[in-house]
């Protein structure tokens, strides 16, 4: 699509060319292209109010109006700043702001995109007060098709802040995640380490060892001789050494009770009492024999 003056010279160049007829003078095709230009910008103009409603063109007629040194006409030309969330919900704000003054895309239908593109260019380059000073209906149409763009813009803009944002937060979460991971790795290696040396049977460096109370202490006895030793699991006499345990329920929560089994055999199945022994001769025994 051929929109400017000089573009539109040198098609007629290369027609009369083609065509083999005499070329006329340069001021000649300038006029030609110009008054050709005006009548389809006017056509295209006459269009696009045509398919706005009456509410529609007051208010982009009304963008043009200054107010205190600011004009609606200026903030349509507002471009978004760096991807921070003040930015991203100003430019939410100025999104709904745009959509609010119409259906642009109904207006400009029909309308090529570079035709389009070079009006709403046309529009950005003046101000609101230059706007003011253009003839209707090509103002409102000039407005119009920078309202377009506006909106095509905006969306545009806020999707890729929105883009930014979230792979700047997907960064941050990585590096978090990664700090996570190793910290988690550490605690890993210190708990192995702990479990380690507690199964070596020696205390973890830094742990404080296990407090025994006397009270428990004095309730426990166990036999301390080697395993599997005879002279050990055997009394004088040739019978079975009991071991008696008692479980202190200060410690394990449990009812204390008094275990007895063999100290030879690890199986629980070998439990059993000791055998009856004779009864045990002591001073106050002899003397209540003596006495009857």
């Amino acid at each position: 699509m051929k929109n400017h003056p000089p573009d539109l010279i040198n098609v007629a160049l290369e027609v009369l060319v083609r065509e083999g007829l005499e070329l006329p003078a340069f001021s000649t095709l300038d006029g030609i292209a110009t008054r050709v230009r005006a009548e389809v910008n006017a056509g295209m103009f006459s269009g696009i109010v045509a398919r706005m409603r009456q509410p529609d063109v007051l208010r982009v007629n009304s963008l043009v109006e200054v107010v205190d040194g600011e004009s609606g006409f200026d903030a349509l030309k507002r471009a978004a700043g760096k991807a921070s969330w003040s930015n991203f919900r100003g430019q939410v704000a100025h999104l709904r702001w745009v959509d609010s003054l119409g259906g642009a895309r109904g207006w400009v239908e029909g309308i090529a995109e570079p035709k389009m593109a070079d009006f709403a260019g046309e529009a950005a380059a003046a101000d609101a007060a230059v706007m003011g000073d253009v003839a209707q209906p090509k103002r409102t149409a000039l407005v119009a098709c920078l309202v377009h763009v506006a909106q095509t813009r905006a969306r545009d803009e806020l999707a890729e802040m929105f883009c930014k944002r979230m792979a700047l937060i997907s960064k941050r979460a990585r590096t978090e995640l990664e700090q996570l991971r190793e910290q988690g790795r550490e605690l890993s290696e210190r708990l192995i380490d702990h479990y380690r040396e507690i199964s070596n049977g020696s205390t973890p460096a830094g742990a404080r060892a296990p407090i025994r109370s006397k009270r428990c202490a004095s309730r426990e006895r166990r036999w301390s001789g080697p395993a599997g030793s005879r002279r050990n699991c055997r009394t004088s006499n040739g019978s079975p050494r009991i071991t008696r345990t008692t479980t202190c329920r200060w410690c394990t929560g449990r009812s204390a009770r008094t275990a007895q089994r063999c100290s030879t055999s690890p199986a629980w199945s070998s439990w059993r009492r000791p055998a009856p022994s004779a009864p045990c001769l002591t001073r106050s025994s002899m003397r209540s024999r003596i006495g009857s």
